[in-house]
């Protein structure tokens, strides 16, 4: 198991993890067992948790890793116990999803201090990566109408768009309105951010605004 946290944040993966992920994932997890997923909706759409936990369990089996303690947060679940296997957990997946819904989940589970004192290795893909960030600055887009700044987690000083297009003259408008406030990554699929003992480093296609 990790003796310090590192994070991966990544918009996620088109054909599964890349070789580039998969060799990051050797180095930043030490033999893992017990692994953690942190849906985006923790009340309602449990059959697309379930589906996404299941895809992203296959593909760490096929970069070889194969967890014997598998626990989904979401409504299924107590606070209590969810807090207890994040402290237990030596990988944590912050799931996609609707971020600002998300945040409002984890925080209504009091999760940001376990997960901040986590010596897991914490992976957030799209929304889950957005909001691991101190202070999240949130471009509009069609399912956010209005920037939004808020509180994230508090794992990271760094924010990214997920899924990045920079053909999408709109959205990338959008985004430099929001990057007034703070550098923002636009982060394209299969591309990810590692952070280890406060050092980011980036794998693959990304563009910087702010």
């Amino acid at each position: 198991m990790n003796k310090k946290s590192s994070y991966i944040l990544t918009s996620g993966f088109t054909n599964g993890f890349t070789e580039q992920f998969k060799q990051q994932l050797e180095l930043l997890a030490d033999a893992p067992e017990r692994f953690v997923f942190i849906a985006a909706d923790f009340a309602d759409g449990h059959d697309m948790t379930d589906r996404f936990r299941e895809e992203y369990l296959k593909n760490f089996a096929d970069a070889g890793f194969e967890f014997s303690d598998i626990f989904t947060v979401d409504s299924r679940v107590s606070v209590e116990e969810s807090k207890k296997k994040i402290a237990e957990a030596d990988v944590i997946l912050i799931s996609g999803g609707h971020p600002i819904k998300q945040i409002r989940n984890i925080n209504s589970y009091g999760l940001p201090e376990p997960l901040k004192k986590s010596k897991a290795l914490i992976v957030g893909v799209s929304a889950g990566a957005i909001n691991m960030a101190v202070r999240v600055v949130l471009p509009r887009r069609s399912f956010i109408p209005e920037l939004s700044v808020y509180y994230g987690i508090g794992l990271v000083d760094i924010n990214i768009d997920p899924h990045h297009d920079p053909n999408d003259e709109k959205h990338v408008a959008e985004i430099k309105e929001a990057a007034s406030l703070a550098r923002i990554y636009g982060l394209y699929d299969d591309s990810f951010i590692t952070v280890k003992d406060g050092v980011a480093e980036f794998y693959g296609d990304y563009i910087i605004y702010g």
